[in-house]
């Protein structure tokens, strides 16, 4: 602990950033990317989509993962920076909502004790959304290359509905439709996954940090005025009538109040990652007692148990 609470707040969520990267060297980097035995290594075993999907669905279940949790895991580095910077009041709040965001995403894709076949379906209906959301960027624009994104996207799409319906899954919408298409049940979007994964003995909270973030990156009053502090009397600042005068400031226990949900659902994230992966947690673990009792200190609020 030093005398900074700022840098306290900054340094745990490194050495979270941290404990993953030291075992994605040890395995990732090295090609291994599961431990023999583990939950990922028996669902690899087999590939039931074989062939539908790609040459390995099940497998890319798992690998598919790890990109998005390299980007929540950069913005969670980068939250770490902002928190230490001075006069720097909104953006923390911008960065906390991607980590949360990609955080519960892909804690939904790592639940365990699901099958092998409804997590390769909840990959593809990722790839689904993703290809949907690229055929819509090229938007009206008729120009050859745009037509050739839009047209390459359904295609893909249509290949991957149509392997669905040859496996007789269930499939909802179409390649060309006014929203993804999917297999099975449909994802679950970012405010319901949040409420399960941030904590599991307050459910609202998930949900609460995710329409703060949302507020906050959206512009909207409620969500900018919680950094508002009324002028005090003396202060000095000018009058305006029928106009309140505040200071726009962060303190480092709001910041620690505010910020929470995103090394919360980060944690989560990981802690089913490594479960699945069978890697070692210990590092994780004196990653995770540092952050929560850190947050918990500077915030004055017990920590939140998880999920």
């Amino acid at each position: 602990m030093s005398s900074d609470p700022w840098k306290d707040l900054a340094s745990s969520l490194e050495r979270l950033h941290a404990a993953y990267y030291a075992q994605h060297a040890q395995h990732v980097d090295v090609g291994s990317i599961h431990v023999p035995g583990s939950p990922a290594a028996l669902e690899c075993a087999e590939e039931p989509y074989a062939g539908v999907w790609g040459a390995t669905p099940t497998r890319d279940a798992t690998t598919d993962l790890m990109l998005p949790i390299t980007a929540a895991l950069d913005h969670l580095s980068a939250l770490s920076t902002l928190l230490t910077s001075p006069g720097i009041i909104y953006a923390p709040l911008t960065v906390a909502r991607t980590v949360l965001e990609i955080s519960v995403q892909v804690w939904y894709r790592l639940e365990p004790g699901i099958s092998r076949e409804e997590r390769a379906i909840r990959n593809i209906n990722v790839r689904l959304k993703s290809l949907w959301e690229q055929s819509q960027l090229a938007g009206r624009d008729t120009r050859e290359g745009a037509e050739r994104i839009r047209l390459g996207s359904r295609q893909r799409m249509d290949k991957i509905l149509q392997g669905a319906r040859l496996q007789n899954l269930a499939v909802r919408g179409q390649a060309d439709g006014r929203r993804p298409p999917w297999v099975g049940s449909e994802l679950k979007g970012t405010g319901a996954l949040a409420s399960e994964c941030v904590s599991s003995e307050s459910p609202t909270l998930g949900t609460l940090f995710w329409r703060l973030y949302s507020a906050t990156t959206h512009g909207q009053t409620h969500g900018l005025a919680m950094s508002l502090t009324p002028a005090a009397p003396d202060s000095g600042a000018p009058e305006i009538p029928g106009i309140g005068v505040g200071t726009v400031e962060l303190s480092v226990q709001d910041a620690a109040i505010q910020c929470a949900g995103a090394p919360l659902a980060c944690l989560a994230m990981l802690e089913r990652l490594f479960a699945h992966l069978g890697w070692d947690e210990t590092e994780l673990r004196r990653a995770k007692a540092g952050l929560l009792q850190t947050w918990s200190r500077i915030s004055q609020i017990p920590p939140a148990a998880g999920p």
